[in-house]
């Protein structure tokens, strides 16, 4: 071996050494979280999306992480490790403190949240999906960021009298639903995440369609506030005729605490009937007891029933 070579060689091993120690050092010196996720209270202390509260089957995996003003997309696995090809650096500081949230959207936090209108899609149930980190002090020995929900969980206990009866259920008369909606599909096992928002006595219904392509609608009548990280549930019987009943029960908080317990209350009920009292003209019922009107057709006769597409209210199926 040419001695030239050789020599230069020799001399290049310090060199390498102290750039791997450089590496080693910088690498210690990033900053990398484990990020977790606070489950949704609920009835049964069970998780949710994203999926199922873990960070598993995401698309993008991008997270925003705010450190002193700046932001940078952090990538995280399936078991929360948080990790970025320039991360910030601790620099000898024992804490920061961090800003973070998801999903991504190119590096801007939504201020308003909006959730996806058709649930029933798994792409846009997680999407609809916001989690964040405000102000939270992270140490540099235990740096792990708890992510919280930013919307609430509406969950429908639905009952029938056919054993094996499945529907589309729609939440409608809520708010903050992407593209100025006022409804959002549920998932096929009936949940759907909502902006946080009060909800007046009467203002949200729900509407579901039976084999027939029979649109049916019944109003939940009591008023409730969803406040961010909480599940709320509403039963839904559906009896003989497809005569439907909904009770807005509780939310988790009420279980978790020991004071929750059915809501007394009569749900509305529709009857679209020719004739009827109770109809005013505008697709609303009237019933100055607040009891509202059942779903049901007139008992003979098949024009109590709206054609295809149709709600029994009077109004066209969203």
């Amino acid at each position: 071996m040419n001695k030239n070579v050789l020599y230069a060689m020799l001399c290049s091993l310090p060199l390498l050494a102290a750039c791997e120690k450089d590496e080693v050092q910088e690498e210690q010196n990033a900053m990398n979280f484990t990020a977790v996720i606070v489950p949704m209270a609920s009835e049964n202390e069970d998780s949710r999306v994203l999926p199922y509260d873990t960070w598993a089957g995401l698309s993008d995996r991008r997270v925003a992480v705010k450190v002193d003003g700046e932001i940078k997309a952090y990538s995280v696995d399936a078991e929360g490790n948080m990790t970025c090809e320039e991360p910030f650096f601790w620099n000898g500081r024992e804490t920061v403190t961090v800003d973070a949230w998801y999903p991504y959207n190119g590096g801007e936090r939504v201020e308003t949240v909006q959730v996806k209108a058709n649930q029933n899609i798994a792409s846009n149930y997680v999407a609809s999906d916001l989690v964040e980190v405000v102000q939270t002090e992270v140490r540099a020995e235990k740096p792990s960021l708890s992510f919280v929900h930013r919307t609430a969980k509406l969950i429908c206990r639905l009952t029938s009298f056919e054993d094996d009866f499945k529907t589309t259920l729609t939440v409608r008369g809520v708010t903050g639903v992407e593209g100025e909606g006022n409804s959002v599909v549920m998932t096929a096992n009936y949940e759907a995440l909502i902006a946080p928002q009060k909800v007046a006595e009467g203002a949200i219904s729900l509407k579901f369609v039976v084999g027939d392509k029979r649109s049916i609608v019944c109003q939940v009548p009591q008023g409730f506030e969803m406040q961010a990280g909480y599940c709320y549930y509403i039963n839904v019987e559906v009896g003989q005729d497809y005569v439907a009943n909904a009770t807005y029960v509780g939310s988790s908080a009420d279980w978790n605490s020991g004071t929750g317990g059915d809501i007394e209350g009569n749900s509305p009920s529709v009857n679209p009937g020719p004739g009827s009292d109770n109809w005013n003209g505008e697709g609303t019922t009237e019933d100055i007891e607040g009891v509202s009107p059942e779903v049901k057709p007139e008992t003979g006769t098949d024009s109590s029933w709206n054609r295809e597409d149709e709600d029994v209210t009077g109004e066209m199926g969203n």
